[in-house]
C-alpha cells in the first residue's frame, strides 16, 4: 500500500483543522479522499477481487502523486506551510518530510 510522508500528512491534518480558501481546499479534499480509499481498503480487505485492489491502489498512487506535487510546488501549499513554521518557532529550512 501506498504511503504519505509524514509532512504530507501534517499538512493534511492541519488543513482539515483550519484550511484557508485558497489552493490548500484542493490538497485537503484529495488528502480526504486518498483517506478514505486506505480506509475502505482496510475495511474490506478480503472482500474485494483483485481488481477492485488494484483499481483502489492506482487511485491512491494517483493522489499520492498529486499530493506529493502539491506539496513540493504549489504556492499556497508553501505559503501555509511557512506560516506554520513561523508560528512554531520553527527555521524556513526544516524539512516536514
Amino acid at each position: 500500500m501506498t504511503k504519505l510522508l509524514a509532512g504530507q500528512i501534517r499538512l493534511g491534518e492541519k488543513l482539515k483543522e483550519k484550511c484557508p480558501q485558497n489552493d490548500c481546499i484542493i490538497y485537503k479534499n484529495i488528502y480526504e479522499h486518498y483517506e478514505n480509499l486506505v480506509n475502505d481498503c482496510e475495511k474490506f480487505k478480503g472482500e474485494l477481487s483483485a481488481c477492485s485492489v488494484s483499481a483502489i491502489e492506482e487511485a491512491m498512487l494517483k493522489d499520492r502523486k498529486e499530493l506529493l506535487d502539491m506539496y513540493c510546488d504549489n504556492y499556497a501549499i508553501q505559503q501555509f506551510k511557512k506560516m506554520n513554521r513561523a508560528k512554531n518557532g520553527e527555521s524556513e529550512y526544516v524539512t516536514t518530510h
